[in-house]
């Protein structure tokens, strides 16, 4: 893949609020379709349209799933 594109923008500042605020990682799962890339020869690149984020725990240096 040589380029990841958000439908939304507001999907990954949501996602990437949390971090910001508090330092801790989260796991997302990216959902969403892949393209022909127009500008890269034999390019692809996927075109996200939603963020899972499954229940997890995260202490300081890690991220568990729940």
């Amino acid at each position: 893949m040589d380029y990841i594109q958000f439908e939304n923008p507001m999907l990954v500042e949501r996602f990437l609020n949390y971090w910001r605020k508090t330092g801790n990682q989260r796991i997302g799962f990216l959902y969403g379709r892949y393209e022909h890339h127009k500008d890269v020869p034999l390019g692809i690149k996927a075109v996200v349209s939603a963020i899972y984020e499954p229940q997890q725990v995260n202490p300081l240096d890690s991220t568990l799933l729940s």
